[in-house]
């Protein structure tokens, strides 16, 4: 036996090994997080589709509707701010990650809520642009979410990351087809057959189940939340316009600076080329 082979064989864990592995409350919270980040792509996707074809709208309009989904590409646009500005009162309640993600639940409940008044046959841009809305909290979320994710294992916890992979694509999935392909098609399908509508109102229930939910997951500590990163902290005694240009450098450009510089310039433009298109 080789020594590759002996080094892979002493990688395999037995089925209790695994199981004691699995059974983590921060499996369980990657799990509930990952419903918590599939379940909006329904309210601007897959729900919002049935809807207008109800409505009788031409595929154009529904195809227009799909632009919305450009956020989830940018979203790394301003995912420093999420990683470094520590948001008043929520972050004494929570952490620095959950503290976003419950700030990012807030407008999804919100304009999903207003979707259900509006009249997308009579006022279409209205319904545009509160799914935009849904999906830029949603987009801005999942930065948070896949942040906690790494937060809250340790370096020496290599061994749980696959699970906790898996386990946020198996939440995700959960979000998006337990909820979107089979509740809330339930409810305004022919089965039962509400009006979308009332639908809607009932998927902003799900948000504030989700509100809820995330006082229950573990807390984590992060290096970002022992930053000042807030204009209500002050850097030093300069003027009110030096210490918001030195916030916007420390806190935005920094992190892209220093990706520049890890991955060089062709290497980075070109990730960020193809992210882009």
């Amino acid at each position: 036996m080789s020594v590759f082979d002996k080094k892979n064989q002493s990688e395999i864990h037995s089925f209790s090994e695994t199981v004691a592995l699995v059974w983590d409350k921060r499996i369980f919270s990657v799990l509930f997080l990952g419903f918590i980040s599939g379940f909006p792509w329904i309210l601007h996707g897959s729900v919002m589709t049935l809807w207008l074809k109800a409505e009788g709208l031409s595929r154009g309009a529904i195809g227009f509707m799909g632009i919305v989904g450009t956020a989830y590409a940018i979203n790394f646009l301003w995912a420093p701010i999420i990683d470094r500005v520590k948001l008043p009162v929520l972050h004494k309640l929570l952490d620095q990650r959950r503290s976003w993600i419950f700030l990012c639940v807030i407008p999804i409940a919100i304009f999903t809520f207003a979707i259900s008044y509006a009249q997308p046959t009579n006022n279409l841009f209205l319904v545009g642009i509160l799914a935009l809305g849904i999906a830029i909290a949603s987009a801005t979320q999942d930065v948070a979410i896949d942040a906690y994710r790494i937060d809250v294992f340790d370096e020496s916890e290599v061994d749980k990351i696959p699970y906790a992979a898996a386990a946020a694509t198996g939440g995700w999935w959960a979000g998006y087809g337990f909820i979107g392909g089979a509740i809330a098609l339930k409810l305004g399908g022919e089965e039962i057959g509400l009006a979308w509508p009332i639908v809607y109102k009932w998927m902003s229930l799900v948000c504030v189940l989700q509100l809820i939910g995330l006082f229950f997951l573990p807390k984590v500590a992060t290096d970002s939340t022992e930053l000042e990163d807030d204009l209500f902290h002050s850097l030093s005694e300069k003027p009110f316009l030096e210490k918001t240009a030195d916030w916007f450098y420390n806190t935005i450009a920094t992190p892209f600076i220093d990706f520049f510089k890890r991955c060089g310039f062709e290497l980075a433009f070109g990730l960020l080329f193809f992210v882009f298109t």
